[in-house]
């Protein structure tokens, strides 16, 4: 989950959720952010029996790139995660924690979050 996530992801995601290259991440954004970044930080967290345990039906290193393609492939990439995994990411409870983090970590108001203000989550 998001708690593995580090500055590295967080760093090479947030370009790809800065609509105006701001260095921004917008409140309408931030569910897609998290979703990504876990996908990405759980991806890359499969150890190498797990990934052999998941190479017959998916490709990590394929769904890794997928995924530096940009934001819009994150939808194709649940796809192709197992179900326990897909059905977090897509639930609504996933939905109400990232809105709660936003609003947290949201201090100045502004319904975007700068480079300071995810400082927090990557801590």
């Amino acid at each position: 989950g998001c708690e593995s996530v580090t500055v590295q992801h967080c760093v090479r995601c947030v370009p790809l959720f800065d609509r105006d290259n701001k260095g921004v991440v917008t409140r309408k954004d931030y569910v897609s952010f998290s979703r990504f970044l876990s996908v990405m930080s759980w991806l890359e967290s499969q150890t190498e029996p797990e990934r052999r345990l998941l190479a017959a039906s998916v490709r990590v290193h394929e769904l890794l790139g997928h995924l530096a393609q940009g934001k819009d492939k994150i939808a194709d990439v649940l796809k192709q995660l197992p179900a326990e995994i897909a059905d977090v990411l897509e639930g609504d409870d996933f939905v109400g924690v990232a809105m709660e983090q936003f609003d947290a970590l949201d201090v100045d108001g502004n319904e975007v979050l700068d480079p300071a203000e995810l400082a927090p989550k990557l801590a």
